[in-house]
């Protein structure tokens, strides 16, 4: 039995995008049946490791394979990671004669984006890592407590002195306006009743003087 690959797919693709390529049969045994089951396609990634060179492991792939025709399957496949990796093809346990065979895929945006959240993540553990919680004692809860009482306490005579400081100075009000409406009675009693009996002489000095004793210097 003979198997042809084919399609773009065999190349690779993008990181997290359906990547598919074609297994074709182009020559069987009448009694050689071949269905999606017996179709085992995986993925090996190639790793860049300056110790030891060349190192592999195995990645995480959704693969479908379909039946288009009677001599024809698709195979789609979507990896998560970008890099070099190793395709396996293999039909009833056996690899064909193509397999393996190497692919690349590229990173998509959506892997980026990934790339970057998971880096925040670490960076922000990390940061937390360094910067240990503090752990709270005993004398630290009674530190707290007796700020709370020292700050309910100045409250408390803030507001006492704040309320004895109104009442003070409504008295203080209540006091000038009752003065200022006395002064304004001595002035008009001045310059509408003594001014003129002075000047028109209507009552004699001495009788001006113990009605209006000494007004005009009040």
């Amino acid at each position: 039995m003979i198997f042809k690959l084919g399609g773009l797919g065999l190349s690779g693709g993008l990181s997290y995008e359906p990547i598919s390529f074609l297994i074709s049969i182009k020559e069987r045994g009448d009694d050689e049946n071949i269905n999606e089951d017996d179709i085992c396609v995986n993925f090996v990634r190639i790793e860049d490791d300056e110790n030891n060179g060349d190192g592999v492991s195995k990645i995480k792939t959704k693969i479908i394979v379909e039946k288009v025709s009677t001599n024809i399957f698709q195979v789609k496949y979507v990896i998560g990671r970008s890099g070099n990796y190793i395709m396996h093809v293999k039909i009833k346990n056996s690899e064909i004669e193509e397999s393996p065979k190497k692919i690349v895929i590229k990173m998509s945006q959506r892997e980026k984006k990934r790339n970057e959240k998971n880096q925040s993540k670490n960076n922000k553990n990390n940061i937390s890592k360094e910067t240990p919680k503090k752990i709270r004692n005993k004398k630290d809860d009674i530190l707290l407590i007796q700020s709370f009482f020292r700050m309910a306490l100045k409250r408390k005579i803030y507001k006492k002195r704040l309320k004895r400081f109104n009442q003070r100075k409504l008295i203080l009000d209540e006091l000038i306006e009752t003065e200022n409406i006395y002064l304004e009675g001595v002035k008009t009693l001045i310059q509408e009743y003594l001014r003129p009996i002075l000047e028109k002489k209507l009552i004699k000095e001495k009788d001006t003087n113990k009605i209006f004793s000494n007004i005009e210097f009040i």
